[in-house]
Order: C-alpha cells, then sequence, then structure tokens
C-alpha cells in the first residue's frame, strides 16, 4: 500500500504542473454494489487466553450498497466523498447459557453494522482513451460500527455506534455508454479493524420455549473485513 500511495503522488505532483483543464469534466453521481468475499467477528477480543481471543465467526460472501459524489479539480484529479452502509450476520453456535438443566450451548444469530464515510483523491491514468478510463486513488474514511446479536428474545440494546478511521488505495475502470453515463469497476483495498461494545437487553429470556440466564450483560466483539471490496456500478454525470 506504500508503494501505491507514493505512485500516486507522482503523478498528482505532474498532474499539477501548468495545463489545460479538460472542459468536458463534470460532476459525477455514482451508484455501486460492493462485494466483500470474507469478513471475522472476534466474540471474547479481551480474552486473557489468546486461543479464545483470536477465536473467531466467519460471515462471508457480503453485498452491500454505495454512494459516490465525485467533483472535478484540474486535468485529471477528482475529489468525491462516499457512503457506504455494511450489514451482515449469520447463525452460529457462539454462546453458553444457563439453563433449568445446567449449561448448553445455543445457535444465535451473531453480526455487524459498519456506516461508512470516506474521502477520495482520484487521478486519471494518462493512458486513458475516449471510451475507456482508468484511474487510481486514495484517501481516508470513517467507520461507525454496532453489533448484531439475537439469543432468543435476548437482542443487544441501540446505542451510539464505535467509531473508528483507516485509510484506503483503489484502482478501477470506466467504461462510456453515453455522454452522461458510464458502467464503472473498482478494487478497493483497506482493512478495517474495529471494536464495538454494548450491552444485552436483558440477562434472561427465552429461547425456543426455554428459560435462559447470560453470564454477563455486556457485550464486547472485534469485526475484521477483509481488505479487499470488489464494486461495480453506473455513473452519471452532470
Amino acid at each position: 500500500m506504500h508503494r501505491f500511495t507514493i505512485l500516486l503522488i507522482l503523478f498528482i505532483l505532474t498532474d499539477l504542473m501548468p495545463q489545460e483543464s479538460p472542459a468536458a469534466e463534470k460532476n459525477v453521481v455514482s451508484l455501486r454494489a460492493g462485494f466483500i468475499t470474507s469478513s471475522r467477528l472476534y466474540l471474547n477480543p479481551y480474552a486473557s487466553e489468546e486461543e479464545i481471543r483470536n477465536r473467531s465467526f466467519d460471515i462471508d460472501n457480503i453485498v452491500y450498497p454505495s454512494l459516490e459524489f465525485r467533483y472535478p479539480l484540474s486535468g485529471s484529479l477528482y475529489l468525491a466523498a462516499t457512503l457506504e452502509y455494511i450489514s451482515a450476520s449469520s447463525n452460529g453456535r457462539n454462546i453458553t447459557v444457563i439453563t433449568d438443566e445446567g449449561t448448553s450451548t445455543i445457535e444465535i444469530r451473531d453480526g455487524y453494522t459498519v456506516f461508512i464515510t470516506e474521502g477520495t483523491l482520484y487521478y486519471r491514468l494518462p493512458f486513458s482513451t475516449g471510451n475507456f478510463s482508468f484511474y487510481m486513488a486514495g484517501g481516508g474514511g470513517l467507520y461507525l460500527a454496532s453489533g448484531i446479536r439475537e439469543i432468543g428474545d435476548i437482542t443487544l440494546n441501540g446505542g451510539a455506534p464505535d467509531a473508528g478511521a483507516g485509510v484506503h488505495v483503489l484502482v478501477g475502470m470506466e467504461y462510456t455508454l453515453t455522454d452522461y453515463a458510464e458502467l464503472g469497476f473498482q478494487m478497493k483495498f483497506r482493512n478495517p479493524d474495529l471494536i464495538t461494545e454494548g450491552e444485552y437487553s436483558s440477562v434472561t429470556g427465552n429461547y425456543k420455549g426455554r428459560r435462559i440466564t447470560l453470564a454477563k450483560k455486556d457485550y464486547k466483539s472485534r469485526i475484521s473485513i477483509d481488505g479487499t471490496v470488489f464494486m461495480l456500478g453506473v455513473n452519471i454525470r452532470f
């Protein structure tokens, strides 16, 4: 990622040399679908034993929406603001509860939501043609994460999401359909690693007709999302 960033800076410095800006450049709104191949949820991030701390629950093949506004600066440079919303969950035998018969490990729904806002500087590569545009880009983002957990009728209390920050780089290409529409593909590289904390709505509840009791009221998890994101969408120029 460091080499990619250095290369991007060199291209940008070259582009900032005096030149005539293309008159045809327009604002761009992009509607995309993102695809994440894998993510991991660590359900005991503060456990003293390393084996328990590193035990994870996989949530794979996540599709989510993305919206971006891109503004042309000078030459081949563009500044963009992006909004993304990821919501992913799956079932697993991830918790041990207390029942009238003793302790029991049960299947529950675990997951997370992440709301992402990013700022990105794009550079259109000089070998782009009339119909095909190629670019590289880099920037930073703010991540707001919350946990999802359903244990019978016990859920997590709603509260303020936990915040994190990170950087990203990407490469992509776009194909011009008309003067106002394009198809676009991106590969984005980032590695968000987020901690979420909260409380259960209750320590007692009902699970498939059985009375259950949780060992503790507080909830903590760590979210690790695969570093490569594939994105496909449509650009509207205006």
